[in-house]
């Protein structure tokens, strides 16, 4: 609430999925949206010999002052859903279901290529080629959700199904109940977990009252 916060528009920075990331002690690499890349960097806990963080950048903010080109190139290039993509722009065409499968299995060979396993977007991507073609690959679910950003993991990895099995295990750490509440429902619905169906209204319910 501070003047800061809002002349920098900082609380649109993912500060609550950096203490779910540090709490549950994520790492690997992340695909991240890359103007949010030293928030990202800056939310996490360097290992004190070395000071490498623990859940690797893709890209950050720096881009071509830090990388070489090719890399914010390639960055671009998986963010705006490749070739497929591309074409249908070109054409000017409206992308199908089907399409966004295609476009989803190419983003999906492009990050399992450099061991990317979590997926960390601010909501206002939410409408991007990218995410949209995310939600319909089905090895890709959500593990974190606030009001201004979302985490997916690639569940078919040993620590990605680890991750939603602590959530619906009630043993994964969150922020606050608000966004433990709304995760929880995400996840119950994304992955068609019937088992635990009896338990959405109660958790929406108290997710709405604490909203």
């Amino acid at each position: 609430d501070s003047v800061f916060m809002r002349m920098t528009a900082s609380y649109l920075k993912p500060i609550e999925a950096c203490r779910f990331i540090k709490a549950n002690k994520i790492s690997g690499r992340v695909f991240n949206y890359w103007t949010e890349g030293g928030a990202v960097a800056l939310g996490q806990e360097p290992d004190p010999q070395t000071g490498q963080i623990p859940l690797k950048l893709f890209m950050d903010g720096r881009a071509q002052a830090a990388y070489n080109h090719d890399k914010f190139k390639l960055w671009q290039s998986i963010f705006s859903g490749g070739p497929t993509a591309q074409q249908l722009m070109i054409r000017k065409k409206d992308f199908s279901f089907k399409d966004y499968e295609e476009i989803g299995q190419w983003i999906n060979e492009q990050l399992e290529n450099y061991q990317v396993w979590v997926v960390l977007m601010p909501s206002s991507q939410q409408d991007s080629i990218f995410m949209k073609a995310l939600a319909i690959t089905e090895n890709w679910k959500t593990v974190y959700l606030d009001n201004i950003q979302q985490m997916l993991v690639n569940c078919e990895t040993p620590q990605g199904e680890k991750l939603i099995s602590l959530i619906l295990q009630d043993q994964a750490s969150f922020p606050n109940e608000y966004t433990k509440n709304m995760t929880l429902a995400r996840v119950i619905t994304e992955n068609k977990r019937t088992d635990h169906y009896n338990e959405l209204y109660s958790l929406v319910k108290t997710e709405f009252d604490i909203f």
